[in-house]
C-alpha cells in the first residue's frame, strides 16, 4: 500500500502519495516565498532521504524560517496519516485538528490517553473507549472519569445553562456511560462527584441546599458584566432637558419611556408588543439625546438587525462586532479594538434585538462602554 496521505493546501483538499513529485507539487502549490519549483524538488529529494530539517535549510539556499515551516508541514501530514491510519473511526477532519493543536507527537499522544487528547475536539466517548481498549488503558481511568464529567458539562451547556447542580452533571455523565462502549461496566458516582469538583473549568457558586456548580468561563464573563452594570449605573448621571417639540406626537407611555432613558445612565430596557411604538421611540431618544449634546450609536447584533433598524429608524446602525473593531479571521481575530482600557467614544449606545446577545459579546460590549455612558436594549 502506497503511503499516501490527506492535507489542505490554500487551494483545495488533496490526497498525495509521499513522493518526490507529490511533494514538490504540494510545496509549489502553497506557494511559500522565495521557493520555486527546482527548489521544492530538492527539499523534496532530501525530505525523502531522512535528512534532518537543519540540514535542509543549510543545503537549500532559501530563507530558514521558509524551509522550517515547509518541513513542519510535511511532518505534520505524515503525522495526520498515521493517524488517520490508526483511527479510521475518527473523523479525517477532525484528526486534522487535533494534529494541528498536538504537533507532531500526535499519534503518541492519543494511544497514551486518548480521552484528554481527543474528546475536547467533538470525539465520542464510545470511540476514545474504543481506543482505550486496544492499547489496554481500563475503563475506570481516572482520565475516562473527567472525559464523563467534561462531555456531561458540555451537554449541559449546550442547553443554553450557565450553571448545573451536582445531581444533574452526575446523572448526565452516568447517562453518557451507559451509551458507552463500556456501558456494562460499574462506573463510580462518589468518584465522579469527586472529579466534578477538581474540574477546573467547574466554578462551586453554592453548596447550602444543594452543590451547583457555574461554568467557569461563562461565569467570568458574568461576574464582568456585573462588575460593569454596577459601574455605569453608579455614575453621576448627565442632566437631561426635555425638548417639547421632538415629544408632542408620543402618547403617555411613550414620553414616560422615551424619558425614562434620557434621564439616566446604566442600562435601560425598551420593550413592548408589535405596534406600541418602539421604533418611534428610538427615533426620539437619538433626538433627544442629541438635542441634550450627547453623541448616540445605533448597533445590533447581527447585519439583517443592524440593516433593518437603520430602515426603521432612518439613523445608520452597524453591528456590534464592527462597533467593538472585533476581527473575524487572522491571528488578531475575536480580540475587539474597544475594551475596558479604551472605551467607546460615545454617550449612548442603543442596540436594536438586544435580546439575541450572547454573554460573550455582551461581555465585551459592557467593558467597552465608558463610565456615565447610556446602553439601550430594544427587546421584542
Amino acid at each position: 500500500m502506497p503511503n499516501r496521505l490527506h492535507t489542505s493546501t490554500k487551494k483545495s483538499s488533496i490526497i498525495l502519495d509521499f513522493n518526490e513529485s507529490t511533494i514538490s507539487r504540494f510545496i509549489c502549490d502553497n506557494k511559500y516565498t522565495n521557493i520555486g519549483i527546482v527548489k521544492a524538488r530538492q527539499i523534496a529529494k532530501l525530505y525523502l532521504s531522512n535528512t534532518s530539517d537543519e540540514d535542509i535549510c543549510s543545503i537549500v539556499k532559501a530563507d530558514n524560517n521558509v524551509i522550517h515551516q515547509v518541513c513542519q508541514n510535511l511532518h505534520l501530514i505524515q503525522e495526520k496519516q498515521k493517524c488517520m491510519s490508526a483511527f479510521p473511526e475518527i473523523n479525517p477532519d477532525i484528526i486534522g485538528t487535533i494534529v494541528s493543536v498536538l504537533g507532531e507527537k500526535a499519534y503518541e499522544k492519543i494511544i497514551s490517553d486518548p480521552y484528554r487528547c481527543c474528546c475536547g475536539f467533538g470525539v465520542s466517548i464510545s470511540v476514545c473507549d474504543g481506543i482505550s481498549k486496544t492499547v489496554g488503558i481500563p475503563y475506570y481511568s481516572e482520565s475516562r472519569y473527567k472525559a464523563l464529567i467534561k462531555k456531561a458539562s458540555a451537554i449541559i451547556k449546550n442547553t443554553g445553562s450557565t450553571c448545573v447542580t451536582i445531581n444533574d452533571l452526575i446523572d448526565m455523565a452516568i447517562y453518557i456511560h451507559k451509551k458507552s462502549l463500556f456501558s456494562k461496566k460499574y462506573i463510580s458516582r462518589e468518584f465522579l462527584e469527586i472529579t466534578a469538583f477538581t474540574d477546573p473549568e467547574l466554578e462551586l457558586i453554592d453548596r447550602d441546599k444543594d452543590v451547583v456548580f457555574a461554568f467557569s468561563e461563562i461565569f467570568e464573563k458574568e461576574k464582568t458584566i456585573t462588575h460593569n452594570l454596577i459601574r455605569l449605573s453608579s455614575t453621576k448621571p448627565i442632566s437631561y432637558i426635555p425638548n417639547k417639540n421632538i415629544l408632542e406626537s408620543c402618547d403617555k407611555g411613550q414620553s414616560e419611556a422615551i424619558s425614562g432613558c434620557c434621564v439616566s445612565n446604566g442600562i435601560r430596557i425598551l420593550t413592548g408588543g408589535p405596534g406600541t411604538g418602539k421604533t418611534t421611540c428610538i427615533k426620539k431618544i437619538v433626538q433627544t439625546l442629541k438635542y441634550n449634546g450627547r453623541s448616540v450609536v445605533l448597533c445590533a447584533p447581527t447585519g439583517r438587525a443592524a440593516a433593518r433598524i437603520t430602515e426603521s429608524s432612518g439613523y445608520s446602525a452597524k453591528t456590534i462586532h464592527k462597533l467593538l473593531g472585533i476581527k473575524l479571521r487572522g491571528s488578531d481575530a475575536n480580540i475587539p479594538d474597544y475594551d475596558s482600557t479604551c472605551h467607546l467614544p460615545y454617550d449612548a449606545i442603543i442596540i436594536d434585538e438586544s435580546s439575541m446577545l450572547g454573554t460573550g459579546i455582551f461581555c465585551m460590549l459592557t467593558d467597552a462602554l465608558k463610565d456615565n455612558s447610556l446602553q439601550i436594549g430594544r427587546a421584542h
